[in-house]
């Protein structure tokens, strides 16, 4: 999607923007150092905003994208975050 819309320079730039003011979140599910399925968020001190995520499609079948998910959330809640916005609006 990031290919086909090319957003990388512009997604690269708020990215770098966000992690400046420790608003980026990532969360990356790994096997050895193969990279399974990652999420990329923002935040503030109540909420996480879920904004896009992505899956090794080899992997799909194992649900990889969905276990990321449930992890990030449990990491969340731990963390004492009031909300999850998913951005669909």
């Amino acid at each position: 999607m990031i290919d086909a819309n090319r957003s990388g320079p512009f997604l690269r730039d708020v990215a770098a923007a966000m992690a400046a003011r420790d608003m980026l979140r990532v969360s990356t599910l790994y096997v050895r150092d193969r990279v399974l399925a990652i999420m990329l968020g923002f935040r503030n001190p109540a909420a996480i905003f879920f904004y896009i995520t992505g899956f090794d499609p080899e992997f799909e079948e194992c649900g990889c994208g969905r276990v990321l998910m449930a992890r990030t959330l449990e990491y969340a809640h731990n963390e004492g975050y009031k909300f999850w916005d998913f951005l669909q609006r």
